[in-house]
């Protein structure tokens, strides 16, 4: 559907190809229009796309025509059409690999991790985004290089690789402390609050989620704000503060409802969803959860949508509805058959598990939870491990099986142990993680501090430097005017005053010129401007010690008359200086000389 606005923006889009008939300008135009609305309306974005390689092609401008057709799957992707985008994504990295063009290489292969992702393929999508993580280091593009690391280490805590997730954060961290860039940081702080939920370590996610929080409402950043409150809420969840996660996730789902954003809104809802499940409120837990599954079969995203069907399998097992059990696990199952996310199949497997035991069908109910532990022990996953031999425990004891039972359960206390170490382990590196940071952050504020006290500090000083230039001036002016007037009495005819008279003259013109006001004036000025005044005889050789001294005084923005009472010229004299500096600057008739000066980059 076109709306009234997109109308008068084709309308204004066509006037203005109309005047354009370079093939790159109209090109860059209709690239333009794409990107502004390729999220709001993709099928008109992909129109201009389409459009702007169709003249790319002919033209034969063959990166601008690549460019576009990237541009394309970005379009399809908005769509939610994944098959369509990896299609188009994979073809590029192809065609920018024969170009050799590696910033479109690394733009095309974080394409591909995006899409292989919500297509539920981590394994291939972790291998696009370093691959696009090892071209972004040889082009030292720090600013993309941040966002690529941010979802490498999404991936590996998903993936429950919490020391490869730690390690791609903490790079990504000092990437945006340097850059100064309060977006980044935030999302860093929210995923390593994922990190401390693995670690169960709930008091430091909640600490690592408020700081996130309160960095996205510095930046007014909605999104991110909706998306923290909604992870802030399971980590209170998680520690039992449920009164507190119902708060925190319902201001979250208010934030995303204003937004308008179907996916977003369908997050906090299965938060939501899992909190009234644990809450044994299975009405609106099962409300929650059918209306998240609705948002994320309209973004196509295969592991929530998975997830979704558990919960709701959960709630028919709660409400001992076991045909509603078994028909939404099957969906889960049907679904996650497209994802490669083995901690989605290990849940599957335990409900499957679970149903099998309120059928009364033990055999059944071991068999799954055997193929959980199959997952669990390929994934490496030792807390699922775990939990998977404490069923098996669970269900030989009601088979009567005792010897398999003390099998499991001496299984299950070797895996706690390891468990355990590597839990401390990876609590060791969570903790330098955060101590990097936290120096980091000591750090950054004792150099703001110190910029702030040089600041003033040469603030101080200039100003010094103007009031004694002043000063100086305002006395040189009154000691003219003594000589002035001592002159008038050497026309009188007394010769004794007359040889005394000139005697003072003679005292008072050698002081204007070696006074000690003169003399702290001087050390004053090469102090403040010494960097400034090196780097100009660099810039510009030709220049003398009196262009120099000139410059200087021209920096402090002083008038011509001061300048000449300063160093005991003319006017005219100090006009002559200004002109010959101009034009050893090679300034313009229409340059300002003191606006060139002050505006000098060094």
């Amino acid at each position: 559907m076109v709306t009234q606005d997109s109308q008068l923006t084709q309308e204004s889009l066509q006037a203005e190809l109309a005047i354009v008939r370079s093939p790159e300008k109209r090109v860059d135009i209709l690239l333009q229009a794409c990107r502004e609305v390729q999220y709001t309306e993709p099928d008109l974005a992909l129109t201009y796309a389409d459009r702007a390689r169709v003249i790319a092609k002919r033209t034969k401008l063959k990166e601008k025509e690549l460019h576009c057709y990237r541009m394309m799957g970005i379009c399809h992707y908005a769509m939610h059409k994944y098959d369509e985008a990896l299609k188009i994504f994979t073809s590029t990295v192809k065609q920018y690999t024969k170009l050799k063009d590696r910033t479109g290489l690394s733009r095309a292969y974080q394409n591909c991790g995006l899409t292989l992702r919500n297509l539920g393929r981590n394994d291939e999508a972790l291998q696009a985004y370093r691959e696009s993580e090892r071209h972004l280091r040889i082009l030292q593009d720090n600013k993309v290089l941040a966002v690529v690391l941010l979802n490498i280490g999404a991936l590996a805590s998903m993936q429950n690789r919490p020391g490869a997730a730690l390690e791609a954060y903490s790079e990504c961290l000092t990437i945006s402390e340097r850059s100064d860039n309060n977006a980044v940081r935030a999302m860093v702080m929210g995923n390593i609050a994922d990190v401390y939920i693995g670690l169960g370590d709930y008091e430091m996610a909640i600490d690592w989620s408020k700081r996130s929080l309160e960095l996205h409402r510095i930046s007014k950043d909605y999104m991110g704000v909706g998306l923290t409150l909604s992870n802030l809420g399971r980590c209170y969840q998680l520690s039992g503060q449920e009164d507190e996660a119902l708060r925190t996730l319902m201001e979250s789902l208010s934030v995303m409802e204003d937004l308008h954003d179907a996916s977003a809104t369908a997050r906090s809802l299965y938060s939501l969803s899992v909190l009234y499940l644990s809450k044994k409120k299975y009405q609106l837990a099962e409300e929650r959860a059918t209306e998240a599954l609705r948002d994320f079969k309209i973004v196509l995203d295969t592991d929530r949508i998975v997830r979704c069907y558990v919960v709701l399998a959960e709630v028919g097992l709660g409400r001992k509805n076991v045909t509603l059990a078994s028909k939404m696990i099957t969906e889960a199952s049907k679904t996650a058959k497209t994802s490669d996310n083995a901690a989605l199949h290990i849940d599957i497997e335990r409900v499957l598990a679970m149903i099998s035991s309120a059928k009364n069908d033990i055999k059944g109910a071991i068999r799954h939870v055997r193929k959980s532990l199959v997952l669990a022990e390929t994934s490496i996953s030792l807390p699922e491990q775990y939990k998977s031999h404490k069923l098996l425990v669970e269900l030989f004891e009601a088979q009567g099986d005792l010897k398999n039972a003390l099998i499991h359960e001496r299984l299950s206390s070797d895996v706690l142990l390891q468990s355990e170490n590597a839990i401390r382990a990876k609590h060791s590196q969570a903790l330098q993680l955060r101590l990097e940071y936290e120096r980091a952050e000591r750090n950054r504020e004792v150099i703001e501090l110190k910029n702030e006290k040089l600041m003033f500090d040469l603030d101080s000083r200039e100003r010094e430097l103007n009031t004694k230039a002043i000063a100086i001036g305002q006395k040189n002016e009154m000691l003219s005017r003594i000589v002035d007037e001592m002159r008038v009495v050497l026309d009188l005819p007394d010769k004794s005053r007359k040889e005394k008279l000139l005697e003072v003259i003679r005292m008072v013109e050698m002081h204007k010129r070696t006074g000690d006001e003169w003399r702290k004036f001087s050390e004053h000025l090469a102090d403040v401007h010494d960097d400034f005044l090196k780097a100009l005889a660099q810039k510009f050789t030709t220049l003398s010690a009196v262009d120099l001294k000139l410059a200087s005084l021209l920096k402090l923005n002083l008038s011509t008359k001061e300048i000449a009472e300063i160093l005991l010229l003319s006017t005219q004299s100090v006009e002559v200086y200004r002109s010959r500096l101009r034009k050893k600057m090679k300034l313009g008739t229409a340059d300002s000389l003191v606006g060139a000066l002050q505006a000098l980059d060094i």
